[in-house]
Protein backbone atom coordinates (compact mmCIF):
# COMPACT_ATOMS: atom_id res chain seq x y z
CA UNK A 1 0.00 0.00 0.00
CA UNK A 2 1.50 3.25 -1.04
CA UNK A 3 1.48 6.43 1.89
CA UNK A 4 -1.15 8.28 -0.04
CA UNK A 5 -3.35 5.13 0.85
CA UNK A 6 -2.47 4.64 3.93
CA UNK A 7 -5.06 7.53 5.11
CA UNK A 8 -8.50 8.58 4.24
CA UNK A 9 -9.61 11.92 5.02
CA UNK A 10 -12.42 13.15 7.78
CA UNK A 11 -14.29 15.64 9.90
CA UNK A 12 -13.79 14.34 13.07
CA UNK A 13 -16.84 15.47 15.97
CA UNK A 14 -15.57 15.50 19.57
CA UNK A 15 -17.19 15.68 22.88
CA UNK A 16 -17.03 19.58 24.06
CA UNK A 17 -18.21 20.58 20.60
CA UNK A 18 -14.74 20.68 19.03
CA UNK A 19 -14.19 19.91 15.50
CA UNK A 20 -11.24 19.01 13.42
CA UNK A 21 -10.83 18.33 9.59
CA UNK A 22 -8.15 16.05 7.76
CA UNK A 23 -6.13 13.30 6.97
CA UNK A 24 -6.94 10.38 9.58
CA UNK A 25 -4.86 7.45 10.54
CA UNK A 26 -5.40 4.69 13.38
CA UNK A 27 -1.84 4.52 15.29
CA UNK A 28 -0.63 3.15 18.32
CA UNK A 29 -4.08 3.07 19.74
CA UNK A 30 -4.54 6.06 18.95
CA UNK A 31 -6.57 8.35 16.03
CA UNK A 32 -4.20 10.85 13.96
CA UNK A 33 -5.93 13.85 12.22
CA UNK A 34 -3.35 15.60 10.12
CA UNK A 35 -4.66 19.21 9.49
CA UNK A 36 -4.30 21.04 6.90
CA UNK A 37 -2.87 24.76 7.36
CA UNK A 38 -2.46 27.51 5.03
CA UNK A 39 0.24 25.72 3.20
CA UNK A 40 -1.31 23.21 1.30
CA UNK A 41 1.61 20.88 1.49
CA UNK A 42 2.16 21.28 5.36
CA UNK A 43 -0.03 20.00 8.34
CA UNK A 44 -0.11 20.18 11.92
CA UNK A 45 -1.21 16.93 14.22
CA UNK A 46 -3.53 16.13 16.58
CA UNK A 47 -3.54 12.52 18.48
CA UNK A 48 -7.37 11.73 19.77
CA UNK A 49 -7.91 9.24 22.26
CA UNK A 50 -11.36 6.94 21.86
CA UNK A 51 -13.05 8.63 24.65
CA UNK A 52 -12.71 11.94 23.08
CA UNK A 53 -14.25 10.95 20.28
CA UNK A 54 -18.23 11.39 19.27
CA UNK A 55 -18.23 11.01 15.16
CA UNK A 56 -16.28 10.35 12.56
CA UNK A 57 -17.31 11.82 9.16
CA UNK A 58 -15.58 10.40 6.14
CA UNK A 59 -15.39 12.76 2.91
CA UNK A 60 -13.27 13.88 0.11
CA UNK A 61 -9.78 15.70 0.39
CA UNK A 62 -11.51 18.93 -0.74
CA UNK A 63 -14.34 19.18 2.27
CA UNK A 64 -11.71 18.34 4.37
CA UNK A 65 -9.17 21.30 3.40
CA UNK A 66 -12.48 23.35 3.30
CA UNK A 67 -13.86 22.15 6.91
CA UNK A 68 -10.14 22.91 7.65
CA UNK A 69 -10.04 26.32 7.11
CA UNK A 70 -13.31 27.02 8.95
CA UNK A 71 -12.36 25.10 12.13
CA UNK A 72 -9.16 26.78 12.46
CA UNK A 73 -8.06 24.68 15.55
CA UNK A 74 -4.98 25.77 17.06
CA UNK A 75 -1.68 23.87 16.94
CA UNK A 76 -0.14 21.68 19.72
CA UNK A 77 1.78 24.14 21.97
CA UNK A 78 4.10 23.62 24.48
CA UNK A 79 2.42 25.43 27.96
CA UNK A 80 5.08 26.88 30.27
CA UNK A 81 3.77 27.35 33.59
CA UNK A 82 6.29 30.24 34.28
CA UNK A 83 4.56 32.03 31.57
CA UNK A 84 1.04 31.23 32.60
CA UNK A 85 1.24 32.00 36.51
CA UNK A 86 3.30 35.24 35.25
CA UNK A 87 -0.17 36.22 33.05
CA UNK A 88 -2.48 35.07 36.28
CA UNK A 89 -0.73 37.47 38.63
CA UNK A 90 -0.46 40.27 36.56
CA UNK A 91 -2.98 42.73 37.66
CA UNK A 92 -6.24 42.98 35.16
CA UNK A 93 -7.58 45.81 33.14
CA UNK A 94 -10.68 47.94 34.72
CA UNK A 95 -13.58 44.99 34.55
CA UNK A 96 -11.59 42.17 32.73
CA UNK A 97 -11.55 39.24 34.26
CA UNK A 98 -8.51 36.99 34.04
CA UNK A 99 -9.56 33.57 33.47
CA UNK A 100 -8.15 30.51 35.51
CA UNK A 101 -8.93 32.52 38.54
CA UNK A 102 -10.42 29.25 40.24
CA UNK A 103 -12.60 29.77 43.13
CA UNK A 104 -10.79 33.60 44.45
CA UNK A 105 -12.14 35.14 41.68
CA UNK A 106 -11.64 38.75 43.49
CA UNK A 107 -8.34 38.65 43.58
CA UNK A 108 -8.37 39.22 39.60
CA UNK A 109 -10.96 42.85 39.74
CA UNK A 110 -9.94 46.37 39.72
CA UNK A 111 -12.37 47.05 42.63
CA UNK A 112 -12.44 45.28 45.62
CA UNK A 113 -15.26 43.23 46.88
CA UNK A 114 -18.65 44.80 48.27
CA UNK A 115 -18.44 43.05 51.49
CA UNK A 116 -15.12 45.16 51.97
CA UNK A 117 -16.80 48.00 52.16
CA UNK A 118 -19.73 46.70 54.80
CA UNK A 119 -19.74 48.83 58.32
CA UNK A 120 -20.67 46.38 61.08
CA UNK A 121 -21.46 49.12 63.71
CA UNK A 122 -23.75 50.78 61.29
CA UNK A 123 -25.21 47.57 59.22
CA UNK A 124 -24.35 49.54 56.05
CA UNK A 125 -22.78 49.03 52.82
Amino acid sequence: MSEEQTYQWVIVEMMGRTKLAGRYSFENGLHRVDVPTDDPAKFHTKMLGNSAIFQIHFCDEDAARLMARQFRPEPIGVWELRKEMKRLHEPAGAGEVIEGGGDDDDAFYDEPPHWQDYDDEEDTF
